[in-house]
């Protein structure tokens, strides 16, 4: 899930931020295969580059099953300086199932709330 900013409506060199809260519950908790995260992703207009953080974007903490049920914890994410060719910004939510390797202990599900992007 993301939002897309186009055409320069960030400036360059502008300090992105990403941030929110997300909980797993202990009725649904993650499997030992699934990842989530918060990601700032810049790419220019021809989607040849990726320059938050080399290809996969900038990415917070990662949300996992080591991390603790029944709590809402706070993550967020910062790229300090927007490369004046990123012209095409993405900050979004991930959720990578299955994301290291067998599904069968997959499954699991995520909430997320009050989560805000800026710039300065």
């Amino acid at each position: 899930l993301y939002q897309e900013f186009t055409g320069g409506t960030v400036p360059a060199g502008s300090t992105l931020t990403l941030s929110g809260w997300a909980y797993i519950s202990s009725i649904d908790p993650l499997g030992s295969n699934n990842n989530a995260y918060l990601v700032i992703k810049c790419y220019p207009a021809d989607f040849s580059a990726e320059y938050c953080d080399g290809g996969t974007g900038r990415k917070s903490a990662i949300i996992n099953d080591s991390t603790a049920n029944d709590n809402w914890i706070y993550y967020s994410v910062t790229v300090d300086s927007l490369n004046a060719a990123a012209t095409i910004i993405q900050p979004g939510l991930e959720f990578e199932q299955c994301a290291l390797g067998d599904c069968s202990t997959g499954g699991g599900s995520i909430f997320w709330d009050d989560i805000h992007f800026s710039w300065e």
